[in-house]
């Protein structure tokens, strides 16, 4: 997959299970930089189709949180709300 939006590569080391965002033993770790790729094309569908920012993210399956509490906490600016259930 090509990236349109996490182009550079930054070191996401802190934001990786274990460092500053705790999951829940077991739980496999999810690419930070893939997930906040994910997270700005849905942004821009979002947008594309007449939505606002800022906009709610919702995970009815957050599981441990950590994915969802990095891909907040890195864009949080286009964030009104965080519901994870």
């Amino acid at each position: 997959m090509t990236y349109r939006f996490a182009q550079e590569r930054q070191d996401y080391t802190d934001f990786a299970t274990g460092r500053v965002f705790h999951s829940i033993p077991g739980r496999t770790a999810f690419p930070v930089r893939l997930a906040g790729e994910i997270f700005q094309r849905c942004v821009a569908l979002y947008q594309q189709g007449g939505g606002h920012v800022p906009c709610i993210l919702y995970d009815p399956c957050c599981g441990g949180a950590s994915l969802l509490s990095a891909v907040a906490y890195l864009h949080w600016p286009v964030l009104e709300q965080v519901i994870g259930s």
